[in-house]
């Protein structure tokens, strides 16, 4: 598949084979950043590494907790695009 004909969203784990694809339209599959993030909180080395992968992994399990939620109709459109909003905000905080 050439990567200018695609003109969908490609997700993907983060495999060197896909550094090819289009920036706008490659999006790294959830579970496997968070794994990643999961592996980083982890580090034995501590320090700032572990700190910024717990802040990360609980950001990314917030992300899904409330997507699995608007899903389920527990909660309103609104609601779902605040409170992704307030977790944007504390990711770049």
């Amino acid at each position: 598949m050439q990567d200018e004909k695609c003109h969908t969203i490609v997700v993907t784990n983060q495999g060197g084979s896909y550094n090819s694809l289009d920036h706008t339209r490659h999006q790294f599959c959830l579970a496997h950043v968070t794994r990643n993030l999961q592996q980083m909180s982890e580090y034995i080395g501590g320090g700032l590494t572990s700190h910024m992968g717990k802040r990360l992994d609980l950001l990314c399990h917030a992300v899904f907790r409330i997507q699995h939620r608007y899903e389920q109709g527990k909660i309103i459109d609104i609601d779902w695009r605040r409170r992704i909003f307030h977790l944007k905000k504390n990711l770049s905080a």
